[in-house]
C-alpha cells in the first residue's frame, strides 16, 4: 500500500444564511470554526481536511455535527486522498494554504542546499 492510501479529505460544503446581522455572526462563528479545526477553504463555501485515517474522520464528522448551525445546509463528503488527488483544478489557482497542505511526511520551503559544496 503507497503511503496517500490510508489518508482521507473531508469535503464540506455549506450555504447559510447572511441576511440578518445574527445569521452574520451565525456564518463567521462557523467559519472560524472549520479554520480552528484545521479545514481550509478552497473555494467560497467549500473547505477541506486531510485525516489520517477512518477514526480521525468519524471523530470530525461527530464535532462538525455538533458545531453546525441550525440554519442552512451543509453537505460533507469523505473521500481517500487517491480520489481527492483525481480532482483537477482547470485553472490552476489555488490558496497558499492549499499548496502547503500536503501528506507527505515533510515540507521543503526554499531551494535545497548542497552541503558538499563548502
Amino acid at each position: 500500500m503507497n503511503k496517500i492510501g490510508k489518508f482521507m479529505r473531508i469535503l464540506l460544503l455549506y450555504d447559510l444564511p447572511s441576511v440578518t446581522n445574527a445569521d452574520k455572526k451565525i456564518y463567521r462563528n462557523f467559519v472560524k470554526y472549520l479554520t480552528t479545526e484545521g479545514f481550509i477553504r478552497i473555494q467560497e463555501s467549500v473547505f477541506v481536511k486531510a485525516c489520517l485515517n477512518a477514526n480521525a474522520v468519524k471523530t470530525c464528522k461527530t464535532r462538525i455535527r455538533q458545531n453546525s448551525p441550525a440554519k442552512g445546509s451543509i453537505r460533507l463528503f469523505v473521500l481517500t486522498e487517491e480520489n481527492y488527488q483525481k480532482g483537477e483544478n482547470i485553472n490552476d489557482n489555488y490558496s497558499f494554504a492549499e499548496l502547503i497542505q500536503t501528506t507527505d511526511y515533510y515540507i521543503q520551503i526554499g531551494d535545497e542546499i548542497d552541503y558538499d559544496e563548502n
